[in-house]
């Protein structure tokens, strides 16, 4: 794993220049006399760039600044061309004006005005005012002129108001309206002067003040993501959180304990990151980013405003284009229940990493709570809800809904935390086994996670997961900081398979065993039966592929495979080491010959018991070696195969010097990991 670090959090203010600078609405009318609609968004592009290149934005802004045009026709004139071709003269005045719209004003008072008469020349009465729009020139010196003075008169505008749109700003922050709040003081220029360094001073408390609100949530999520080993997300996560904030000291102790699990390559890029962390500039680059970003968001989403003319000059009609939204309304003081609500960070858990596994799941449907982890709740119902409130302890209740209850019905319950302390909950969810077990490909479902407090009201968030197909298997994943590795795949030894009757009465009448009777007939008798299931399956035409294998998801949180049913990898005559592995297993234990599946990094192979009862006598046979024969095949070639297959994988299992992982079918029985019996058309 690498880990993908900055402290940068978005881009610098100056990066945003229609928020750092002062805006300046373009306004049209929906009509202009003589003009087509092409025409007058010809106009529309010129004012644009006129105001732009100028300095200012042309996006409307939260004051209200607004530029129109007013476009006369004096005169249309037709004079002789060449070849007797009649030419129009289109003689035309542009006017420029700035003004501000206010709500249910009487009047509103023109800043600026400008106009300029301009000619153009064509065939037609069209062409003639399409020339004539060209003489728009943006780099006109006197447009510069003429936004030099609205400038200045702008700027003078936001010096008698500087307090004014500080108090609505604090308001906004009051109110938990951020965003606006940012959008607000942003729109001061660099040229108010000391107003500016006054808002400068002010952001900072606002962000300060929604970091103490907001950063709790942001270190409980990323605690969680660090528990599941998904250190880049936790990074992001945290990166959300400022240095100075109230956070502060479990910001750097989550850092401390990541740096904990990572390689030394990535403790030193994890060091350099925190060390930015404590430098002041980076702290402040970062700091005005993440303003910068919000106070865009804000103007984007809802607080920028587009306006339409009606009538002409300085006396036209300023509209919205769309209506205002009002603020929201102040929030009435807040009881204790709502303060328990407010104050309590939700995280949803979706274990592992945002994945559900339905062979997870369906496998261990009746196996018993570990008692280490019935503090957990249910861990294999693999749906939790994590909660943090640094302030208080506390009760609250929880829904999680299905946005579609086609695999699962709500749940609800309680949650109960103690003060400073992450609380992680996962309930038994009422899964509907059947539709898990038909997922055939991965599929996203979306989760409604609530918590409501003992008045009803309540806090929500809907989390997007992907359900893995149910041929995916766990391999290995991290739970409570450790790397546990899964039983998981013994679930995909099927003994009840209906073709394994049909092979086996095969190995009968070829005469290659007299009878399927397991540790009955001693060790001579055994080792006949293994090698005659060896035979079965190569004169089949089975042979090693690798064409399925590793899950497609890259996460640090779980390992996957991918795992064909049993009538699939016969009927098709390929397998992979776990394909093949897992057919042979079946076999086996169809006829109560205790098979093992031996995992090693990279690779799998088969293991079985020489004995009915005994614990270290193992056998191992490499299954990537079937029809992997010399000449052609008959009998003796398959037992000579077979004889290589045993000789290797005694040589793989001792080079592992116990790097091993090795899941005995018998045991994972008992610990109610069950078979799960794969739709496998290849059967039928």
């Amino acid at each position: 794993m690498v880990l993908t670090i900055g402290i940068t959090r978005g881009q610098t203010p100056e990066s945003h220049p229609d928020i750092s600078t002062i805006s300046l609405a373009v306004a049209m009318p929906r009509e202009i006399k003589g003009l087509t609609d092409g025409q007058i968004s010809i106009l529309e592009d010129r004012i644009k760039n006129i105001v732009s290149m100028n300095g200012l934005s042309a996006e409307g802004g939260l004051e209200g600044f607004v530029i129109y045009p007013k476009f006369d026709i004096y005169s249309m004139q037709q004079v002789q061309g060449v070849v007797n071709k009649n030419i129009t003269i289109a003689k035309c005045n542009i006017s420029l004006f700035v003004r501000q719209f206010i709500p249910n004003a009487t009047s509103n008072i023109v800043f600026s005005s400008y106009n300029k008469d301009i000619v153009g020349s064509g065939y037609t009465e069209s062409d003639a005012l399409g020339n004539a729009l060209t003489q728009i020139r943006p780099d006109d010196d006197a447009f510069q002129t003429f936004l030099d003075k609205t400038r200045r008169r702008m700027v003078d505008y936001y010096v008698q108001n500087c307090d004014r749109i500080m108090g609505e700003a604090i308001n906004a922050a009051n109110l938990e309206n951020y965003d606006k709040a940012f959008a607000l003081l942003l729109s001061i220029p660099k040229e108010a002067g000391q107003c500016y360094g006054q808002v400068q001073q002010k952001t900072v408390e606002i962000y300060l003040k929604k970091q103490r609100q907001e950063c709790s949530r942001y270190i409980l999520k990323a605690r969680t993501l660090a528990a599941g080993h998904n250190f880049d997300s936790a990074l992001a996560t945290l990166r959300n959180v400022d240095p100075e904030s109230s956070c502060k000291e479990d910001l750097f102790s989550l850092l401390n304990d990541i740096g904990t699990k990572v390689d030394a390559s990535e403790q030193q890029a994890l060091e350099l990151y925190k060390e930015q962390m404590r430098n002041q500039v980076e702290i402040e680059k970062a700091r005005y980013a993440a303003i910068s970003e919000m106070g865009k968001a804000y103007l984007d989403g809802a607080g920028r405003r587009t306006y339409v003319v009606t009538g002409n000059g300085p006396t036209a009609t300023i509209q919205p284009d769309k209506p205002v939204a009002p603020d929201p309304v102040a929030p009435a003081p807040a009881s204790p229940a709502d303060d328990l609500l407010a104050g309590t960070a939700m995280q949803p858990v979706i274990f592992p990493d945002n994945n559900l596994f339905p062979s997870f799941i369906l496998s261990r449907a009746n196996y018993g709570i570990p008692d280490e982890s019935k503090q957990y709740g249910d861990i294999y119902s693999c749906i939790g809800i994590a909660v943090l409130n640094p302030s208080t302890s506390g009760t609250l209740s929880y829904e999680i809904e299905p946005v579609e209850n086609k695999y699962f019905e709500k749940i609800s319950g309680t949650i109960s935390f103690i003060k400073n302390q992450t609380h992680q909950y996962f309930p038994s969810i009422p899964w509907k086994f059947d539709a898990l077990k038909s997922v055939q490909q991965s599929t996203p479902l979306s989760i409604r996670f609530r918590l409501i407090d003992r008045t009803g009201k309540s806090k929500e968030e809907v989390v997007k997961v992907s359900i893995r197909s149910i041929r995916e298997c766990i391999t290995s994943f991290y739970f409570d900081g450790k790397n546990q590795m899964s039983p998981l795949l013994a679930a995909y030894v099927n003994e009840d398979n209906p073709q394994i009757d049909r092979l086996l009465k095969e190995g009968i009448e070829k005469n290659w065993v007299h009878e399927w009777v397991g540790y009955q007939s001693g060790q001579e008798g055994l080792d006949q039966q293994v090698k005659a299931i060896w035979k079965i399956l190569s004169s089949k035409g089975i042979r090693y592929s690798s064409l399925t294998g590793a899950g497609n998801i890259n996460s640090h949180a779980f390992t996957s495979q991918i795992v064909r049913p049993f009538c699939e990898s016969i009927s098709n005559r390929q397998a992979n080491c776990v394909d093949g592995t897992l057919v042979f297993a079946s076999i086996l234990k169809t006829i109560n010959i205790r098979p093992v599946l031996v995992l090693i990094p990279g690779h799998c192979f088969l293991g079985y018991h020489a004995t009915s009862t005994g614990d270290n006598d193992y056998v191992f046979l490499e299954t990537t070696m079937l029809g992997d024969i010399q000449g052609q095949p008959t009998e003796e070639a398959f037992e000579a195969n077979y004889i290589a297959a045993v000789k290797r994988a005694g040589e793989e299992f001792l080079a592992t010097k116990g790097n091993y992982y090795m899941i005995d079918v018998a045991v994972a029985r008992q610990q109610k990991v069950m078979p799960i019996n794969l739709s496998d058309e290849a059967c039928k």
